[in-house]
């Protein structure tokens, strides 16, 4: 079941535990473009606090949207080592420490 929340930043959009983002009044889905080298998916969202568009990392809008932070880890971990999979299931907060040692 994939369940849909409003992007705190960026409150004309929300995004899914699928990581998929969508417009919140024409309900379109954003297209995600990969990042150079390192190969995250992100999106351009217009932020409210700048009224400009933004590009954010969609694991990184997942976890703010749906996990819990309460050691303020900074670093969004992939679980499974796969990039391209956004889904909540397969994401979790680490400190940079965590995220060197999963990484190998």
């Amino acid at each position: 079941m994939e369940i849909w929340k409003t992007i705190a930043e960026a409150p004309n959009y929300e995004i899914s535990t699928k990581g998929n983002v969508r417009n919140k009044t024409s309900r379109r889905m954003l297209k995600p473009q990969a990042f150079g080298a390192t190969g995250y998916k992100q999106v351009s969202l217009k932020i409210k606090e700048t009224n400009k568009f933004q590009k954010r990392y969609i694991h990184r809008l997942v976890a703010q949207t749906f996990i819990d932070n309460p050691e303020n880890k900074r670093e969004v971990n992939h679980i499974n080592g796969d990039k391209l999979d956004n889904r909540l299931s397969n994401l979790e907060w680490v400190t940079s420490s965590e995220n060197q040692i999963k990484r190998h």
